[in-house]
Formats: C-alpha cells, structure tokens, sequence
C-alpha cells in the first residue's frame, strides 16, 4: 500500500497496492475483468471497492481513489486485492494499515 497516512473520512486520498507473483515479478494486469480491494475495518465487516489500474497493467498496480464514508472508523483496518484474468481469480496477500483520528 503506497499511502503513508490515513485519517478518518478522508476522501480524495490514493491508495495503491504492487500485485506480485510468486517469484515477486509485478502480475501482468493486461485483460484483468475484475479489479477489486477488499477492505476490512475493526469491525470486520468486509467492503469491497472497484479498483482501476495505475498506469500500465504490466505494472501490476491497482489503485483505489478513497470515496466518502469510506474510511469511517478509527482503528487498525485490513486490505487485500481480488483480481478476476483470463487465466483464473487470484487475491493478494493481506496488507494492514492504520486509520488515525483527526484534531
């Protein structure tokens, strides 16, 4: 995940994730029909947003533009990519980060 701080209801901010292989090669992201995040908050109920590609797909970079309501609550929050290629379904592994309060 590229974002270094996140704050409650933010809206606007970038949030990227590299997609890699087994051998740590960027997944080719070319023909990809599903490109999704999956956010869990601390209350572990699940949010799936659409996810678009950053740059070029052999890049393996998705990109979630954070909509309002979206990170809501304050707290250690889980994130992890589902991808749907020609070739099969896949999903990363999972990252953690931290929504922080405001003043």
């Amino acid at each position: 995940m590229s974002s270094n701080s996140l704050f409650v209801d933010n809206e606007g901010t970038s949030i990227q994730m590299v997609l890699r292989d087994q051998d740590e090669n960027p997944v080719n992201l070319t023909g990809a029909s599903e490109t999704m995040f999956i956010f869990q908050p601390p209350s572990g109920t699940n949010v799936e947003k659409v996810a678009s590609i950053f740059g070029s797909p052999t890049d393996g970079i998705l990109q979630y533009i954070v909509e309002p309501d979206t990170l809501n609550v304050i707290g250690e929050w889980q994130m992890q990519a589902r991808i749907q290629l020609p070739t099969g379904k896949w999903t990363s592994s999972i990252s953690k980060f931290h929504i922080k309060s405001n003043l």
